[in-house]
């Protein structure tokens, strides 16, 4: 196993409810990253690429649909694709309600994480560094802010965290449909 899967493994918390398949991890080829973020009007470069490259397709139950956007929709492929083509609006919405500059959206914000129903996390796919921001629904929080962490530090910071609860279970099948999905034929 590579040490850049190892490294997300080595984090995930021992408390989770589901299976791990590292065996079904399979990323994105280059190819399918450029149609990837034509579809999606953003960048992909530096941990984001690796990171799908690495597990675009498929991540062995690292990372579940419940928080990491990517997989909104599970083992439905397309579903998923068609729900982060929303992504444009997401980006207007942010810029409208005065949560980010105009030079941030032009940075091409990626909505990569949510967690209790309003608090979200992005990168701006043009930042070299990719730094994970934040904004939350749930008071009113004028604007995103810099959470400090880049894309990595996030990630594993994350799946550290992530607890059992109920409804939350991977099978073996919704693995091995999401890994052999035929999205970009």
């Amino acid at each position: 196993m590579s040490p850049y899967i190892q490294q997300f493994i080595d984090a995930i918390s021992p408390n989770i409810c589901w299976e791990l398949y590292p065996e079904y991890i399979e990323g994105f080829t280059e190819y399918q990253i450029d149609i990837y973020a034509e579809a999606l009007d953003m960048d992909i470069n530096g941990a984001f690429r690796q990171w799908l490259l690495t597990f675009g397709k498929c991540s062995g139950g690292l990372f579940t649909q419940d928080h990491f956007n990517h997989y909104h929709g599970g083992s439905n492929i397309e579903e998923n694709l068609a729900y982060l083509k929303m992504y444009p609006e997401f980006r207007k919405d942010m810029f409208d309600d005065g949560r980010i500059t105009n030079d941030q959206l032009n940075l091409k914000p990626f909505n990569l994480y949510w967690e209790n129903e309003v608090d979200h996390y992005f990168i701006l796919t043009k930042d070299p560094e990719l730094f994970v921001w934040f904004y939350t629904d749930s008071y009113d929080s004028d604007y995103a802010i810099n959470t400090g962490l880049k894309f990595d530090e996030f990630i594993k910071l994350k799946i550290g965290k992530l607890r059992c609860r109920k409804g939350i279970w991977i099978d073996k099948e919704d693995i091995i449909e999401m890994s052999s999905s035929n999205i970009f034929k």
